[in-house]
C-alpha cells in the first residue's frame, strides 16, 4: 500500500521508515520558495494538532517549526525574543483574556 503523504518532515524520518523496512520516496531539492510554502503549511498543521492535542509534545512540534522558520529567514532567536518582551511590555501579553469586541471610534 503506497501513502501519500507530500508534506515537510523532521530530518531523521525517511530514515526511520527505512529502518523499519518501508522505502520512503522522498527529494531535498526544494528551493527557497517551495521550502517556505512547506515550512508554512507544516507550521499550520501543527497548529491545527496543538489546538485538538494541547500537549507538550505538540506544543514542542510547533516550537520546532518557528526555531526553523527562523533559521531559514536568518531571523536571530535572540532578536525575536528582544521584539516579544519589548511587545509584551509596552502593549501586554494575552494573560488576562481580554476579547475585544467593538470599538466606537470618537
Amino acid at each position: 500500500m503506497k501513502l501519500i503523504y507530500d508534506k515537510l518532515v523532521r530530518d531523521r524520518i525517511p530514515q526511520i521508515i527505512i529502518d523499519n523496512g518501508d522505502e520512503p520516496d522522498y527529494y531535498t531539492e526544494a528551493n527557497d520558495e517551495a521550502y517556505w510554502l512547506k515550512l508554512i503549511s507544516k507550521l499550520h498543521e501543527e497548529i491545527t494538532e496543538l489546538s485538538d492535542d494541547r500537549s507538550s509534545q505538540e506544543m514542542a512540534d510547533v516550537i520546532e517549526l518557528i526555531y526553523t522558520v527562523c533559521e531559514f529567514q536568518n531571523i536571530d532567536l535572540a532578536e525575536v525574543e528582544e521584539v516579544r518582551a519589548k511587545k509584551k511590555f509596552l502593549n501586554g501579553g494575552f494573560s488576562k483574556r481580554y476579547i475585544l469586541r467593538t470599538v466606537n471610534e470618537k
